[in-house]
């Protein structure tokens, strides 16, 4: 039985880092970039990947790691805000007049 070389998965490993991105894009899911940073650290360090490509994919993956780390440090902000104020943001005081 033979088993297939890990760069004959670079395409579908490169579609998954794309669909990870993309979906991180759009909705700003931590778990997605988490999920595409691992990747790229995978096909970084495959010998038989080009040098320039292995390069790229490691320069993503630390602008990924450090968007991740600035995320955590952004949501505790939040979090602690949101444990001081226990009514939802939009009451009656909020809309004032306008309702």
């Amino acid at each position: 039985m033979t088993f297939p070389a890990a760069t004959d998965n670079r395409p579908d490993l490169m579609a998954a880092v794309l669909e990870h991105l993309a979906c991180f894009m759009q909705t700003g899911r931590p778990r997605s970039a988490h999920l595409a940073s691992l990747l790229l650290a995978r096909i970084a360090v495959e010998p038989d990947v080009d040098a320039e490509l292995r390069e790229r994919c490691r320069l993503l993956d630390e602008v990924l790691e450090s968007l991740e780390t600035r995320d955590e440090r952004v949501h505790l902000v939040p979090s602690m805000r949101a444990s001081a104020r226990p009514t939802p943001w939009l009451t009656w005081e909020c809309l004032g007049e306008a309702a």
